[in-house]
Formats: structure tokens, C-alpha cells, sequence
């Protein structure tokens, strides 16, 4: 089905205008590559898929602005930091292909993305508009996108502007603010504490992974309480919501 939803130049559309979207066709990729790298795939499928990760690859670069980030195709026209998540799979495709447009696209990109940290660690650029406060969603997405290219080319620089942004985040989760709230300014200062459930959902699976990354078991401590908030959040009755969140 994403095969043949895929356009001509290789780009993935949102649900309800069939616009063109970088975010949308970075996900896509995901899963594209997922099961590309899988061993029991037919050889036939797994050459269109190729072809998929390969023409969405391809627009990537092509529509990539001069500083690296990604605009023209943004979410509301604008670039953002959250689009590490792209730019990290961007080189995973790289690397699976042996190509090194994709990774050096990619790596642009991140480059971009550290130069939006502010000093105090935090972010710019990752509100859907310019006017609303920033989102869990996005914060945790940059992070979970920074990680990726992390582990994919073991740059120090990353790691040290992701474990700059996440130690905050760690040391706020451990000692102010019990469960994280759903927006923060630029201060790190929660300014709305009702539950991002999506979220929180990536900082327990992100600071899993960096519980393993650094053996620092305060990630360990706030994965598992944030994990534990979101179980208790699935309906459990049966009826047709029986199992969602």
C-alpha cells in the first residue's frame, strides 16, 4: 500500500491535502527501510522497496535548502529542529546503499540542527507554527533523531548536544517535575502540565536507550515511572477501545 501511494518523485503526502511533506516522508522511510533490512523478504519485493527508499532519499536531498535544514516541503511551510528524526534515517539509507549523497545530506542537516541549540541546551525551532509554546512531541523527536545519527556514526558532537538537552530533562523528570509536562519555553520552565501521553511514550523509550548508552540509572529510573503512568492510561474494558491509550 506505501508502494503505491509513494508519488513520481519519490516524496510521501499528509492524509488529508495530498501535500508533499518532509516529516511525513522521513517516517515513511522508517518503514521502508525496516523492511528492506529484513532476511526472510521476497528478492523481488525487496528490490521495489529499494527502489521506494531510494526515490525518497533522493527528493530529500534534491529539496534540502543551502544551510541544511528542510523548508519549502516543512510542516507550514517552515524548518525544524525535529527534523533530526529525517535526517538520521536519511543516513541510515546511506549507509545501507552505500550512498554517500544520502549521508552527507543528512549530516548537513544535523550540523544544522546543533546550530539551533541555545546555551542553556535547549532547542529552537520546534514549534509546528510560530506562535504556539513548544511541544514534548517535537522536543523528544530531536533527541530521538540526534541518537540515531549518534549510533550510526558515533559523532561526539551529537552525543554531547543530546545528553546536554536530555541530562536537563533527566535531572528536571528526577526532581521537579514528577511526570514531564506537555510544553516547556526555552527556560526549560513547564507552562502547561497537562500529559503529552505521545510524548511521554518517546521519553520512556528514549531514556531507555540512553539508560544503556551512559549506565546512568536516573534514565533507567524516570523510563520506568513514565512507563508506568502510561499503562496506567490504557482502557482495559472491553469494548472497542480496549487496549488504546
Amino acid at each position: 500500500w506505501l508502494l503505491s501511494i509513494q508519488k513520481n518523485n519519490g516524496a510521501f503526502t499528509d492524509i488529508d491535502n495530498d501535500i508533499e511533506l518532509v516529516f511525513d516522508t522521513g517516517q515513511v522511510l522508517y518503514g521502508l527501510i525496516a523492511i528492506y533490512e529484513l532476511n526472510n523478504i521476497d528478492l523481488e519485493l525487496k528490490q521495489q522497496y529499494e527502489i521506494a527508499i531510494i526515490k525518497s532519499s533522493t527528493w530529500l536531498c534534491d529539496i534540502q535548502d543551502e544551510d541544511g535544514s528542510w523548508t519549502k516541503f516543512g510542516f507550514n511551510g517552515i524548518s525544524h529542529s525535529y527534523y533530526s528524526r529525517v535526517s538520521s534515517i536519511l543516513y541510515k539509507a546511506g549507509v545501507l546503499l552505500d550512498n554517500d549523497r544520502f549521508k552527507n545530506s543528512s549530516s548537513r542537516h544535523i550540523e544544522w540542527v546543533l546550530g539551533c541549540q541555545n546555551k542553556n541546551g535547549f532547542f529552537d525551532k520546534l514549534k509546528f507554527t510560530e506562535k504556539e509554546d513548544n511541544l514534548l512531541h517535537t522536543i523528544v523527536y530531536v533527541l530521538e533523531g540526534l541518537y540515531d545519527y549518534y549510533m550510526l556514526t558515533n559523532d561526539e558532537n551529537v552525543l554531547n548536544a543530546l545528553l546536554t538537552n536530555a541530562n536537563k530533562f533527566k535531572e528536571i523528570n528526577m526532581n521537579r517535575d514528577l511526570l514531564l509536562c506537555s510544553q516547556y519555553n526555552d527556560d526549560f520552565n513547564c507552562i502547561n502540565d497537562e500529559r503529552c501521553i505521545t510524548g511521554l511514550a518517546q521519553w520512556s523509550n528514549l531514556s531507555f536507550k540512553l539508560y544503556e548508552l551512559t549506565q546512568d540509572n536516573n534514565y533507567l529510573h524516570v523510563a520506568r515511572k513514565t512507563l508506568y503512568y502510561l499503562k496506567s492510561k490504557q482502557f482495559k474494558s472491553n469494548d472497542n477501545l480496549m487496549g488504546s491509550l
